[in-house]
């Protein structure tokens, strides 16, 4: 798994969520984009853990 590209699910859930924080922030919900974006920061860390492991 080690050096592995991410799965087709994987990136789907990143694109989502980068996705809603941009929805978020284009309708003034900053606080909730905010959320989500630290959501965003550890799926990617959890999925550089994953492939380090």
């Amino acid at each position: 798994m080690i050096g592995s590209p991410p799965s087709k699910y994987e990136d789907n859930i990143a694109d989502l969520l980068d996705r809603s924080i941009i929805l978020f922030r284009r309708v003034g919900n900053d606080e909730l984009a905010d959320k989500w974006d630290r959501i965003l920061k550890n799926y990617h860390m959890s999925l550089r853990e994953k492939k380090q492991d």
